[in-house]
Order: structure tokens, then C-alpha cells, then sequence
């Protein structure tokens, strides 16, 4: 049962893992060509106050890629489902609603996981080849909040897509606008070092969220 899901779930999401793949290396290549011209071109003080005086995210480029990603592999992964009511057919599997709808939102999850690891590895391996671990350090805590949005971004989107009721749909829209928005405002290195768990809260609340939307579905179905 759970490896006929998994494969269910493969089918819908290979496309978008596979543009997402090519999304990375061409982000990771342009990363490196980037730094690489840069310091030819500047000379060592001028990259220096960039980077520490005028506060120069080098790296700002992959800010917005995560949220983005999460958002089309929320599309990806539910809408087929919801198209004509095709997930109440679900129902009538040997597996409970809810823990089939957890089990589809976890596979999506881990998959996002595994392409964003590489890409977050990907950015910090090619920042390490050119700058001090000070820098790479700063610039991994600096990108993780992008990342934890992004995870953010797919469960809402999960959400709103499983949630039948526009009225409901709407609400969940604003909430998951105004969140995602204040986690996206900053303008330099590490501003959220200490709130990094809370964003992490309110990853996981979306993900939680995702069950009463669908216990609704069900319910609405009997």
C-alpha cells in the first residue's frame, strides 16, 4: 500500500523535482562564475567592505527560490488530487484519511527536503572555496530561515489546495501571507538568528493544519 503511494506520489512530482534539479545547478554555477568575477575584478578590500560594511548578500539570489519551490510542489502534488474530487476516491482505501493525507504531505515533504539539502549544501561548498569559514558560517544562518519558509510555503499551499471551502481557503491565504511575509523581512546577515525556532513553529503549525481541512473533506464525503 504505502509503496503504491509513494510511486502514485513519484509520478506527480518527478517533473517538478527534476526542473528543480536543473534550477539548482544553474543557480549553484552562476553562484560560483559570480564570486569568481567579482573577486578578479575588485580588489580584496573593496569585496571586503561589501560583504561586511554595506551588509552585500552575495548569495540574495536563492532567497525567494525556496518559497517558490514549495508553493509549485504544493500545486503539483494536491491539485491533481482535488481536480473533480479525485482524492475522495481515497477514502475508500484500507488506510485511515487523515493517515494517508500525512503520509502523501510527508513524501512531498521529504523529497523538498532532499532537493533543498543539496542546494543549501551546494551554495555553502561553493561559498567555503572563496571566503573565510566566518563568512560560510554567517551565510548558512543567514539562508536557513529561506529554506524553513519555504517548507512553510509547501504545507500552506498543501492546505489551501485541500481545504474545499473558499471561505476557509481565503482565511488560510491571509494567515499564511502575513507569516510568510514578516519571516521574509530582513535586510542583512543572521537578523533572525534568534528567532530561527520560531520559524520552525510555524512550519510545523501549517503542517499540522493540513489535518482539519482534510477531516472536513472526509466528513463533507459521508
Amino acid at each position: 500500500m504505502y509503496k503504491s503511494l509513494i510511486y502514485k506520489e513519484w509520478l506527480k512530482i518527478r517533473y517538478f523535482l527534476f526542473g528543480y534539479g536543473i534550477m539548482i545547478i544553474v543557480l549553484t554555477g552562476y553562484l560560483f562564475l559570480d564570486i569568481r568575477h567579482t573577486l578578479a575584478m575588485e580588489k580584496p578590500i573593496n569585496v571586503w567592505l561589501y560583504l561586511i560594511q554595506y551588509k552585500m548578500l552575495f548569495y540574495n539570489m536563492v532567497k525567494f527560490i525556496p518559497l517558490v519551490g514549495g508553493i509549485l510542489l504544493g500545486l503539483t502534488q494536491f491539485v491533481p488530487e482535488m481536480t473533480k474530487n479525485r482524492y475522495r476516491l481515497s477514502f475508500h482505501l484500507p488506510l485511515p484519511e487523515i493517515k494517508m493525507l500525512l503520509f502523501v504531505v510527508s513524501t512531498g515533504f521529504l523529497a523538498f527536503l532532499v532537493a533543498n539539502l543539496i542546494m543549501y549544501g551546494g551554495f555553502l561548498m561553493i561559498t567555503a572555496i572563496f571566503y573565510s569559514i566566518e563568512i560560510v558560517t554567517s551565510a548558512a544562518i543567514t539562508m536557513l530561515p529561506w529554506f524553513i519558509v519555504g517548507f512553510a510555503g509547501y504545507f500552506a499551499t498543501a492546505t489551501i489546495v485541500v481545504e474545499h471551502s473558499w471561505k476557509y481557503r481565503i482565511v488560510l491565504m491571509i494567515i499564511a501571507t502575513g507569516l510568510i511575509g514578516l519571516m521574509l523581512k530582513e535586510e542583512g546577515y543572521e537578523e533572525h538568528v534568534f528567532v530561527i525556532w520560531q520559524y520552525i513553529v510555524i512550519a510545523l503549525m501549517f503542517a499540522a493544519t493540513i489535518v482539519f481541512p482534510g477531516y472536513r473533506l472526509r466528513k463533507g464525503s459521508k
